[in-house]
């Protein structure tokens, strides 16, 4: 890439892409599309180029294109899930025509193209827990129609004209910089909104629905690592899976609980918001992602599914770590909160024995488990030595034989993260 041009770039996603790209790529370099109604502001205006890109205006793109030289386009136009609900006439036309004549445009003057999908592109007939990456994809909503509608179409271009298309399945995006602005995962980002100015949340979703979110960093970084990945070894196009965490609204308000007490949530279930949040799935496998450019999320939470599956206390490149069950004395707890309470102590400590300060070891047979099913990173959460305070660490994984003459797994741990 060396000149990029990011259609959509006062959005939610555009708005932070737009300026690590300058980062990356220097100022100059980085064109901030926009439509007259969402003018740059602030920094994305004064720190680099900006030009009108309109979508569904093709000629707008075109001269944008030939003005800057332009090599790459990040595609971010659309209208998200509940707002898309409401108008899908105009969710059609900018996210599928618009899609149209950046493809042409692109296929005209030899641009890249990055258009991202969802995890709405997934219906309610789709494995829920660890959604594959090849699999049905029947969505509901004329959001998910456009999602998946982008994927084919993308990979069309490629096939069929060559046009380098790439593209990822964006889950919930979590931003400090830019509100939400319709999508059926804004609640957690709404939440911490209400936190700050001392209100009472009240959450548009059931407890108990997870999905799958993304701190905006990672999503940046996502966009950016895949354009820049060795054409050579993918293998997939449109789109990857990519994951990082899964939680439901309980767990996120008893996090933000810790730091203000007073903090209070109710429900008021929007019945359009559970319904496309039914019909999402619960956590991405997203193997490929990691296998095909070394897809890796640097800000990742525990989290603990249903069905009696460790969705965490792990840090994992795996959401949900299959053959958990398995584990020496493992024992599925039907009760989240319980298990949430005491998971750790419970569990762990049937079959994890330090050494030292700076190791944890365990049996042979875990070690094996955890390597097979993908596991690189564990996070403790406990006491150290007498203090009461919580303390984390993160621990990478490693097969050694110990002094003991054990065949054991050794994670080594690092302290502060």
């Amino acid at each position: 890439m060396k000149n990029i041009l990011v259609i959509g770039a006062t959005g939610q996603i555009g708005s932070e892409l737009t300026l690590e790209l300058r980062k990356r790529y220097g100022n100059d370099h980085v064109v901030a599309g926009y439509i007259p109604s969402a003018m740059p502001q602030g920094e994305l205006k004064s720190s680099g180029p900006s030009a009108i890109a309109d979508v569904t205006d093709r000629q707008s793109i075109e001269v944008v294109v030939r003005q800057f030289k332009i090599d790459t386009i990040y595609n971010l136009a659309a209208l998200l899930s509940v707002v898309a609900e409401s108008r899908p006439a105009m969710a059609w036309k900018i996210g599928i025509d618009g899609l149209w004549n950046v493809l042409e445009v692109a296929r005209e003057y030899g641009c890249a193209v990055f258009t991202p999908s969802s995890i709405g592109s997934f219906g309610e007939n789709t494995p829920h827990v660890k959604t594959p990456q090849d699999t049905i994809q029947r969505p509901r909503t004329m959001y998910g129609v456009t999602k998946v509608t982008t994927e084919l179409l993308s990979d069309y271009y490629h096939t069929k004209y060559g046009v380098d298309t790439r593209a990822v399945r964006f889950p919930g995006i979590i931003s400090n910089v830019t509100p939400p602005g319709g999508g059926t995962t804004d609640y957690a980002v709404d939440i911490f909104y209400s936190a700050v100015k001392g209100e009472k949340f009240v959450c548009p979703v059931k407890a108990g629905t997870f999905m799958d979110m993304m701190y905006m960093p990672d999503a940046i970084n996502a966009a950016i690592s895949l354009m820049e990945a060795d054409p050579e070894r993918l293998k997939h196009r449109n789109a990857f899976n990519i994951a990082s965490m899964s939680f439901d609204p309980e767990m996120i308000y008893a996090a933000i609980r810790k730091h203000v007490p007073d903090f209070e949530m109710t429900y008021q279930i929007d019945p359009l918001k559970q319904a496309i949040a039914d019909s999402w799935p619960d956590s991405l496998d997203d193997s490929c992602a990691r296998e095909e450019w070394d897809w890796m999320p640097q800000f990742r939470r525990w989290g603990v599914a249903e069905q009696g599956f460790w969705r965490g206390w792990f840090t994992l490149p795996r959401v949900v770590t299959e053959g958990a069950d398995k584990l020496p004395r493992f024992q599925p707890h039907p009760q989240l909160e319980t298990l949430r309470k005491k998971a750790f102590s419970s569990v762990c400590s049937a079959w994890i024995r330090t050494h030292g300060s700076h190791m944890v070891y365990f049996p042979e047979a875990v070690f094996h488990i955890l390597k097979e099913c993908g596991i690189l990173f564990l996070r403790l959460m406990g006491k150290q030595g007498n203090d009461d305070h919580r303390h984390r660490r993160e621990v990478h994984a490693d097969g050694e034989d110990d002094h003991y003459g054990d065949k054991l797994g050794r994670l080594d741990v690092h302290d502060n993260i």
